[in-house]
């Protein structure tokens, strides 16, 4: 199971909110750096790299909720 679904279940729940808290902040903190002109190229495939991980890490997350049969959430 990826780290990041590990980490934010507890008691049996799965805190989507948390999770993509967490990739909201990943992924601007990394589009910010990525934005900065005097990064090396191997600076910017470093952030490259951890933008992927981050498009795994969402891609993990719809696996997840597929496989608990959790394709939507009730609003009312």
């Amino acid at each position: 199971m990826n780290k990041l679904i590990e980490n934010n279940i507890v008691n049996d729940r799965f805190y989507l909110s948390s999770a993509l808290s967490e990739i909201s902040g990943r992924l601007k903190g990394n589009a910010d750096s990525l934005a900065d002109k005097n990064l090396s190229s191997l600076d910017k495939k470093y952030y490259s790299e951890k933008i992927m991980q981050i498009a795994i890490d969402v891609k993990d997350i719809w696996e997840y909720l597929h496989s608990i049969n959790q394709h939507s959430v009730k609003v009312n």
